[in-house]
């Protein structure tokens, strides 16, 4: 049929597998996306999942991807758009133009980092006439030498030993970050903006009186978090003698959390001259004015579902985890496949979506919560506030404004039948 192929994995592991098994029958153009790693700081980390997840989308882009294993985390993680990144990468040639000048600006829009001799992925220098550049979706690094404007020639070479490995007629530089902005002055407003209203609460707790143990005796996530990107704090400041007293303790905390917020300030500096930060996976949402999803880098793709009955198996070990924590309801939303909803009774429904005509999707997701919720504080029972959100999402679906008119408590219960 010529469509490509989208295998949903229930793990990373059995996807990975699958890709390898597909690998040896077909040759090629089949690849495995693995899950984007979770950052909770700016501690060095490896990114070797980062080059994985690059060269694949660029391979998507390219059309060389034809049969995509992915495991259902992996699918959920959030990237740039596909025109966005599909323009960011760089495809040269012996003989093209292009200026050197030129080339290094595109390569640094592109998450690039611009280092005196290239050592590793996602580095590119330049000396006189000749660039140098490890691209995030190759093996080896990159030489391009110019004459004026013109591509004189393009080698791969060892970034090691600096020497030439063999010459090739053309190349394709996948961009070194998939948070691609577009506007770099409103990325730092937004976060900056979400800078003073989070990172600023942290600072007001910094303090030891305010950082007081969960019932379960440990501190809570916030604090964790704070701790983590404390461990950053300046030699000087780590190496300050640990006294007993409260002041002097405070004076620390406070210290650190300065240290930290400046640090942030500088990030929102960085992303103003329109530099790639080393948190930019962490700040995704804020930094792009729109996000999409790996699938939607695929045209028209037949998706094949690995052991559907674990998919169930892991919505109810994650309801489970959550209603863990102490909570007394659970609801999951499944997009078009409906919501699945748990309570602490033991409980446990999967309801489909209600039939309607979809005119607007905008405010649907709000329209849910917003019907959960006052379903809940009605006294209203799982199955029917689950049906309560279905029904509101629903009737905002069916709405040309972002919020439909018709959208009220008598017709959600009617919708639902409550």
């Amino acid at each position: 049929t010529g469509r490509p192929v989208l295998l949903v994995a229930p793990t990373e592991l059995i996807a990975q597998r699958q890709a390898q098994d597909i690998e040896r029958l077909t040759g090629d153009g089949c690849a495995m996306l693995p899950a984007r790693d979770i950052q909770f700081s700016r501690a060095a980390m490896s990114r070797d999942r980062a080059w994985q997840r690059l060269s694949v989308l660029d391979g998507l882009t390219a059309g060389r991807v034809k049969v995509l294993c992915a495991s259902v985390d992996a699918l959920l993680d959030r990237c740039a758009p596909r025109a966005r990144f599909q323009s960011a990468a760089i495809t040269l040639s012996e003989g093209g133009r292009i200026a050197p000048d030129g080339l290094m600006e595109a390569l640094i829009r592109g998450g690039y980092e611009r280092v005196p001799m290239v050592e590793g992925r996602g580095q590119c220098a330049m000396r006189g006439a000749i660039v140098d550049v490890f691209p995030a979706n190759a093996a080896d690094a990159l030489r391009i030498e110019f004459f004026d404007d013109e591509i004189d020639s393009l080698r791969r070479f060892d970034c090691i030993s600096q020497r030439s490995i063999a010459r090739v007629k053309g190349a394709r530089i996948a961009p070194a970050t998939e948070c691609l902005v577009a506007d770099a002055q409103a990325a730092a407003d937004r976060l900056k903006a979400a800078l003073e209203k989070g990172v600023g609460h942290a600072m007001e707790s910094a303090a030891p009186e305010h950082a007081a143990p969960g019932p379960d005796g440990l501190s809570s996530l916030d604090d964790f978090l704070s701790g983590l990107d404390a461990l950053e704090a300046t030699e000087d400041l780590l190496a300050q003698p640990q006294g007993n007293d409260d002041g002097a303790r405070s004076d620390e905390a406070g210290a650190e959390a300065r240290a930290s917020w400046k640090r942030h300030l500088d990030d929102v500096d960085r992303v103003r001259a329109g530099q790639v930060i080393r948190t930019a996976p962490m700040w995704m949402n804020v930094l792009l004015d729109d996000t999409a999803l790996v699938t939607d880098y695929l045209d028209d793709p037949i998706v094949l579902l690995d052991r559907p009955d674990q998919y169930q198996v892991r919505l109810r070990a994650a309801a489970d985890a959550l209603l863990a924590t102490g909570l007394h309801r659970v609801f999951i939303s499944l997009g078009g496949d409906g919501v699945f909803a748990a309570d602490r009774s033991g409980e446990r429904v999967h309801l489909p979506v209600l039939p309607a005509e979809m005119v607007n999707t905008t405010g649907c997701g709000d329209a849910f919560m917003a019907a959960i919720t006052w379903a809940y504080l009605a006294g209203t029972d799982l199955t029917g506030t689950a049906k309560a959100g279905l029904a509101a999402s629903a009737i905002a679906m069916e709405g040309a404004e972002t919020i439909n008119p018709a959208l009220n408590a008598c017709a959600v219960r009617a919708r639902a039948g409550l």
